[in-house]
């Protein structure tokens, strides 16, 4: 009985199936010889009727167009599915690269890179991307920010500039990040507030400050970030303010500030230092993102140091179709103070500009702006129709808030420390 059984699968397999039109499948596995860009192997079982390759690399492709020849067969280029040319590293090293034979030439089934003819828009990666030819915006995965872009042929001169839209790809020079997909978020800032006793010179870079119990000591990786302290400025309308870098870190009480102080100071004590990473990039691509994409952009509870002015804008789109544009708000906690030479920035951030970007009902709310007597104004509203706003303003130069545009003459000014509770302005 068992032997007719199997004497009858062995004529169904060879005989009925072939007769019913069932297509012999072939699948062969080789290890690459030759060159990375002139892949040889032996003879394959079935030809270039091969419907699956699984090839062993040996190196990375370093051109467009590697070709691969089984022994007694012709060299054929390695293409996409989608017939367009592999980028260098497609076929990687250790890799094993899946290859469809149509005749003329070999598929590679799964490239190393991401790569296509098509256009792909808000792609969530993490890590390193490789770009060949995008368009959109790039944004964490909600996890990890988008930590290097790695430009491709093409679009070289696109990346180079710190943030923009040339050819429709929004490239951030700093990690942002989407959380949730609800709003793009600048990623949390490292800066450091604390108490300090500080010795200082006049004109001398070289500062001692000593950090109160519990707090962290400087360390040399803090080199070239911004630091603010009171009492190390010009005495007067700064209030005694210091807005500078931390040149180098000699050790854990000692830094070299640039420019120096220009106060000398010995051993006085509960003077407030911050100190941290510039965060203007970051906050600028979140914000312009937030209005590219038509999310908005929310600035999570930190401290966020920055050197210069910031800008949000809406989509114009939202104001013809009158509806609230998303603007760039923050949560309960953030803080945003500017660290710059006195007089260096005029607003610290403005929102909205004029015709078609203005505000037409538009909400900012939960952010602190602190000017550090640093800015003419914390907020800037150029333009607008009932904008509400609830945020805080301190330490400003002339005013807290400044509304409407100065050649129109529609200029309100607020105190410069100023709490801004669900306030609606008409301006213009």
């Amino acid at each position: 009985m068992k032997r007719s059984v199997v004497l009858f699968l062995a004529i169904f397999l060879t005989t009925v199936l072939p007769a019913m039109g069932q297509t012999t499948q072939c699948i062969a596995s080789a290890v690459a010889g030759g060159t990375p860009d002139a892949i040889t192997i032996p003879a394959l079982p079935c030809g270039t009727t091969t419907n699956l390759l699984i090839l062993t690399s040996a190196a990375a492709n370093a051109t467009t167009t590697p070709t691969l020849q089984p022994l007694g067969g012709q060299a054929q280029v390695i293409i996409h599915a989608d017939g367009t040319p592999l980028a260098p590293g497609d076929i990687a090293f250790p890799y094993r690269a899946l290859l469809n034979a149509t005749g003329s030439s070999w598929i590679l089934l799964n490239p190393n890179n991401y790569n296509s003819s098509g256009n792909f828009t808000n792609i969530n990666i993490a890590g390193t991307l490789t770009v060949q030819g995008l368009s959109g915006l790039l944004n964490g995965n909600g996890t990890s920010p988008v930590t290097a872009i790695v430009p491709g042929a093409g679009v070289a001169a696109a990346l180079a500039a710190p943030a923009n839209t040339t050819g429709g790809l929004l490239v951030a020079p700093a990690p942002i990040q989407q959380i949730s997909g609800i709003r793009v978020r600048p990623t949390l800032p490292d800066t450091i507030d604390g108490f300090y006793t500080i010795t200082s010179t006049a004109g001398v870079g070289n500062v001692t400050l000593v950090q109160n119990s519990g707090q962290r000591a400087f360390a040399f990786g803090d080199g070239g970030k911004l630091i603010t302290c009171t009492g190390l400025g010009t005495a007067g309308l700064d209030q005694g303010y210091y807005n500078g870098a931390i040149q180098s870190v000699t050790d854990g009480t000692h830094v070299v500030l640039t420019p120096a102080p220009a106060l000398s100071m010995s051993n006085q004590g509960n003077n407030v230092c911050s100190f941290g990473s510039d965060q203007t990039a970051q906050i600028q691509a979140a914000w312009t993102a937030g209005a590219v994409i038509g999310i908005g952009s929310t600035t999570e509870s930190g401290h966020y140091l920055v050197s210069s002015g910031l800008t949000c804008l809406p989509q114009s789109i939202t104001n013809n179709l009158y509806q609230p544009p998303v603007l760039c708000n923050g949560e309960s906690g953030s803080v945003i103070s500017l660290v710059a030479a006195a007089g260096a920035v005029t607003s610290l951030a403005t929102f909205g500009g004029n015709f078609p970007y203005y505000l037409n009902w538009g909400e900012v709310s939960g952010l602190t702006l602190d000017c550090g007597f640093v800015a003419l104004y914390c907020a800037d509203f150029p333009a607008g129709i009932g904008t509400r706003v609830t945020i805080n303003v301190k330490n400003a130069v002339l005013a807290g808030i400044r509304y409407g545009q100065t050649a129109l003459g529609g200029v309100i000014f607020d105190g410069p420390n100023t709490v801004h509770s669900n306030i609606r302005r008409y301006y213009y």
